[in-house]
C-alpha cells in the first residue's frame, strides 16, 4: 500500500478494497490534510544496494538491510496533520446541541472501547465531557485519538490492534513490566527497584530487537528498505471493525438520517486507515516511538491532538529522558 499520497492542496486516501464509495468520500471529506502545507511522502530512501559485509567469517550484518529511518521532521508533520484530520472529522459529523443519553451507559461504552479508569481522565469524566455541548468536540477528539493510536502503539495492548495479526497476537502474550504504562502515556509509573529496572531494560531491549526483525521478516520486498506495507484487505477489515466499535460511543452524537450516518462511518474508517499508515512507518522505524494520548500533568487536562515521544536512537540506545518530538495539544477543562 502506498504509505502517504499527497496532491497539492488536496489529499485523497487510496483504498482499493473499500470501493468507489470510500474514494468519493475521501476526495471530498479529507481536504484538511493540506492545511499544514505540502508534505513529502513518509517513505525511506531506497532501494539501496546492500553494503558489503566485511565480517571475515561470512556472517551477514542485518543492519545494512533494515529500514532507512524517516526523518523526524516528516513524522512530526504527519502527526500534526492527523490531529487536524481528527478535528475536522469531529467538527463535521457530530451534533453540537444537547443529546438524550444516559451518562452511566455512555461510561460503560467508553470502558468497552478502552477508556478505562486509573488514567488522567477516567470513563465517567470523559462521558460527562462528551455530554456537555461546551466540551463535546474536545472530548470526542480525545476518544478518537486515544483509541486509534492505542491500536497502533507497539507499547500498548489493544484488543483491536491495527498492527499485523502475528505482531498483535505475540504482544498480547507478553506481560507488561510493572513500570510500563498502558495506552501510550508517560508518567504515573511506579518506581522500580534495581532488579526490576534491570529486568525492564532487558525486556525493552529484547522487544525492540524483535520489532525490528519482525518488520524486516514480514516485509514482502526486504531489499527495498521501506516501511512494512500493510496487507490492504486485512487492514480495511480491521479499520471497519474498529470504527464499528467506536460508533458504540460516537453513534449517540450522530444525526438520525441514514445517509448522514453512512457518511460518518465511511469517513471514520478513512480516518482510521490514514492513522494506520503512520503507525506502520513507526513500527518499521529503527528508533522506538510512543504516542502521547493523555496529559501527564495536573488533573483537568484533556489531550485533543496526540503527541509523539522518541524513546531511542536508530541503534536502539534509549534516550534518558525520552525526546518529545511532537508535543500534545492539551485543553484545560472543568470536571
Amino acid at each position: 500500500m502506498d504509505l502517504l499520497q499527497r496532491h497539492g492542496d488536496h489529499t485523497a486516501i487510496v483504498d482499493t478494497a473499500s470501493g468507489n464509495a470510500v474514494q468519493a468520500v475521501l476526495a471530498i471529506a479529507l481536504p484538511c490534510r493540506s492545511c499544514r502545507g505540502n508534505r513529502r511522502r513518509l517513505t525511506a530512501i531506497g532501494p539501496l544496494a546492500p553494503k558489503t559485509a566485511d565480517t571475515g567469517d561470512g556472517d551477514i550484518e542485518l543492519d545494512q538491510f533494515f529500514l532507512e529511518a524517516t526523518p523526524d521532521e516528516e513524522i512530526s508533520l504527519e502527526m500534526q496533520a492527523l490531529g487536524e484530520l481528527i478535528r475536522q472529522h469531529v467538527e463535521t459529523h457530530y451534533q453540537r446541541g444537547p443529546v438524550a443519553a444516559d451518562a452511566n451507559i455512555l461510561s460503560q461504552s467508553l470502558v468497552h472501547v478502552g477508556i478505562s479508569k486509573g488514567r488522567s481522565l477516567d470513563a465517567q469524566e470523559v462521558a460527562a465531557l462528551c455530554l456537555d455541548p461546551r466540551t463535546r468536540q474536545d472530548a470526542l477528539q480525545h476518544v478518537l485519538l486515544r483509541v486509534i493510536f492505542a491500536s497502533l502503539d507497539f507499547h500498548s495492548r489493544s484488543e483491536m490492534s491495527l498492527l499485523p495479526i502475528s505482531v498483535a497476537t505475540f504482544l498480547n502474550e507478553v506481560p507488561l513490566p510493572n513500570n510500563e504504562p498502558v495506552g501510550g502515556t508517560p508518567g504515573r509509573r511506579q518506581r522500580p527497584g534495581q532488579t526490576e529496572q534491570h529486568q525492564s531494560n532487558s525486556s525493552s531491549l529484547a522487544l525492540r530487537q524483535w520489532r525490528r526483525l519482525s518488520a524486516f521478516l514480514l516485509h514482502p520486498d526486504r531489499d527495498q528498505r521501506t516501511p512494512l506495507p500493510a496487507d490492504n484487505a486485512t487492514l480495511v477489515s480491521k479499520a471497519r471493525a474498529l470504527a464499528a466499535m467506536l460508533n458504540t460511543v460516537l453513534g449517540l452524537f450522530t444525526g438520525l438520517d441514514p445517509n448522514s450516518r453512512q457518511e460518518q462511518t465511511r469517513h471514520l474508517e478513512a480516518v482510521v486507515m490514514e492513522c494506520a499508515k503512520l503507525g506502520y512507518v513507526l513500527f518499521s522505524h529503527p528508533s522506538d516511538w510512543r504516542f502521547i494520548t493523555e496529559d501527564p500533568g495536573e488533573k483537568g487536562g484533556i489531550v485533543v491532538e496526540a503527541g509523539l515521544m522518541k524513546l531511542s536512537n536508530r541503534d536502539g540506545v534509549p534516550y534518558s529522558p525520552p525526546r518529545r518530538v511532537v508535543r500534545p495539544v492539551v485543553r484545560r477543562v472543568s470536571i
